[in-house]
This record gives structure tokens, C-alpha cells and sequence, in this order.
């Protein structure tokens, strides 16, 4: 670690201008992004129920 300097240290990619602008690249070749992936799509599931559920009770009042 003695060539990386301390804003470098855990870049995903060099800092240079050619990279300025570029929306970040996700490395599908490691897992890394699995779990975090599964909890945004159950977190997204849960939302669309329990916005369906409260729509269905407020139909059923009114």
C-alpha cells in the first residue's frame, strides 16, 4: 500500500480526466454486489405490498 496515497486507497479505478463524467462500472466478476442486490429487490417487493395492501383497505372503507 506504500504507492497508493491516502484519497486513493480503495479507488475503484484511477483517478485521471479521461474517467471524469462516467457513471460508475459495477464488477460483475466478483459477488460482491449479490447481497446488497437481493435486499433492494425484497426491500422493493415489501413496499409494492404494503402499498397495495393500504390502497385495497382504502378502497374497502370508502
Amino acid at each position: 500500500m506504500d504507492h497508493l496515497g491516502p484519497s486513493d486507497a480503495g479507488s475503484p479505478r484511477p483517478r485521471t480526466p479521461e474517467h471524469a463524467g462516467e457513471p460508475y462500472a459495477i464488477d460483475r466478476s466478483s459477488d460482491s454486489g449479490d447481497a446488497s442486490l437481493s435486499i433492494l429487490a425484497a426491500v422493493n417487493i415489501a413496499m409494492v405490498a404494503l402499498v397495495w395492501l393500504s390502497e385495497r383497505r382504502a378502497r374497502a372503507t370508502s
